[in-house]
């Protein structure tokens, strides 16, 4: 009896030894991306190699667990074999990536073939992994790794840990305004300003073109810079960007859709179009070099419109395509990749645009006015903003056209005196002028000299004068132009014994070199 269980015993024994003889065991490495981006829902990661140093492979798995959720489609995963193999192994049809891989669980499975033998170096049988995409945003990691687990083979000791991504960075490292932001005039169109949007990648190669070659590693789309606007402009108001730009290192960006298909084609945002522009590289750009794009939008504005007063328009971009990491149902979205979380910057967002509607303008024109201080004669003016009204219900049609209401604004203004040639062939005297401000004479005004929506401003020329530091005796015309629409004027000559005779002041329209003027009041 002792013998037989010696003889069991050694038959365990020498089983064993021949199933351990019988393992392959593999070498593991990776060759890790240095840096993706903060905001992506499919950055790459490196190449997982398992080389084979050892032994005879039994059919058998090995479990490939990452750090954040893979997003790449199992179809999408590359499994690369170098070196030299048996023959027959692998079998033909064989399946190397395991169906059982829960990519939204971080794991993917690689099944390996039994019969694989090192038939000769330096060129022993290896499985390079590739192709696997992971969500970073909203992970918080500032790596990535891998950690490998087997079943029938072995790994070496201490290889079961693998880095696949060695940093994380901002795809854009900043967006900016390196221009001036517009100033619209809603009443008359006149914009200043000239923006130029510029928006510099984060890291080198954040503005990553699809490699040349058609192996997994090859992106849909390139990567895509999107501007996108706070709000829709106002009706009436266009701001167009242009369809191809040059970029620093001089490569041409053009517009492309949010899938990334190339139009080049200008994008016009209105009120009734979207907020946003697409640029995509046409050629490949640059991993040596922190790159930038600056965009130079235009502005058109079918004057007026109706905008509020001090309202705008910011801008702000991101990496594109922009999308999630799966579906509503939890599966894996298989284009465009790259893919992106919007990660908008700058904050607060670059200035664009601001309208003004207080820069409306009206020109006033008072034919004759008079200040003789020995003889006791003045000048009354009497100026209304109108841009308070009854409203175009209470006003009705005029002519069957229904009457609009203004735009209530306030504003300053500016009076032109011109002197009377004092004798038959003098010369004339110069033109003086002034600007009301918080020192103005008269009433009606504002703290800031402005005269405020519905109110008057009453002031005699007098003062005036002396408040502009015109000295001595007045008698010729005066032209006023106040920084507001729907500006009306009376003026009136008062004589020394109190007794006024005056009249309207000429509202000035149209093209004074070819239209007569008549009684725009």
């Amino acid at each position: 009896m002792k013998f037989r269980i010696i003889l069991v015993a050694a038959a365990m024994v020498l089983g064993f030894s021949a199933a351990a003889f019988a393992q392959a065991t593999f070498a593991v490495g990776s060759a890790p991306i240095t840096t993706v981006t903060t905001c992506g829902h499919t950055e790459r990661t490196g190449d997982i190699t398992l080389t084979q140093i050892g032994g005879l492979s039994v059919a058998g798995t090995v479990t490939i667990t990452y750090d954040t959720p893979i997003t790449s489609p199992l179809a999408n995963v590359g499994v690369l074999i170098k070196g030299i193999f048996p023959a027959g192994v692998p079998p033909a049809g064989w399946v190397w990536i395991n169906p059982a891989s829960n990519l939204q669980a971080k794991t993917l499975i690689i099944n390996v073939p039994p019969g694989m033998a090192i038939v000769t170096f330096p060129d022993p049988p290896t499985i390079i992994v590739q192709g696997v995409r992971v969500a970073i945003a909203d992970t918080g990691v500032s790596n990535v790794n891998a950690s490998l687990t087997t079943t029938g083979n072995a790994l070496i000791a201490g290889q079961t840990y693998v880095r696949v991504i060695n940093g994380i960075a901002a795809g854009l490292s900043s967006a900016s305004n390196v221009g001036t932001a517009w100033a619209a005039n809603t009443y008359t169109g006149v914009t200043t300003g000239t923006p130029a949007l510029r928006a510099t990648e984060g890291y080198l190669d954040a503005f990553a073109y699809p490699e040349s070659d058609t192996g997994i590693w090859t992106n849909v789309v390139p990567v895509m810079t999107r501007f996108t606007l706070s709000t829709a402009p106002p009706a009436g108001v266009t701001i167009t960007f242009p369809g191809s730009i040059t970029a620093s290192n001089g490569k041409i960006w053009q517009t492309a859709s949010s899938a990334g298909v190339i139009s080049g084609a200008a994008v016009a945002l209105t009120s009734t179009s979207g907020l946003s522009v697409h640029y995509i590289s046409t050629t490949t750009t640059d991993p040596t070099l922190a790159e930038y794009i600056t965009v130079y939008p235009t502005i058109g504005i079918v004057a007026p419109v109706s905008a509020a007063a001090g309202s705008t328009i910011t801008v702000t971009a991101t990496l594109a395509p922009v999308g999630t990491a799966y579906d509503i149902y939890g599966n894996i979205i298989t284009t465009p990749i790259p893919r992106f979380k919007s990660c908008e910057v700058p904050s607060p967002a670059i200035l664009l645009v601001t309208f003004n509607p207080g820069a409306g303008k009206t020109t006033l024109l008072v034919p004759y006015a008079a200040f003789k201080n020995a003889l006791g004669y003045n000048t009354g003016l009497s100026i209304a903003n109108t841009t308070i009204d009854p409203g175009n219900t209470a006003m009705g049609t005029i002519g069957g056209v229904a009457t609009p209401s203004a735009t209530s604004q306030s504003g300053t203004m500016t009076f032109y005196f011109y002197k009377q040639l004092p004798t038959p062939g003098g010369t004339l005297p110069a033109v003086g002028t002034y600007t009301t401000g918080a020192t103005s004479p008269g009433t009606g005004l504002n703290a800031a000299g402005e005269l405020p929506a519905g109110s008057t401003y009453i002031v005699l020329i007098s003062q005036l004068l002396e408040a502009a530091s015109i000295t001595g005796d007045f008698d010729g015309y005066i032209f006023v132009v106040t920084n507001f629409t729907n500006a009306h004027c009376l003026y009136a000559i008062i004589s020394p014994i109190g007794d006024a005779y005056g009249a309207l002041a000429l509202v000035v329209a149209g093209d004074r070199k070819v239209t007569p003027e008549g009684l725009n009041n």
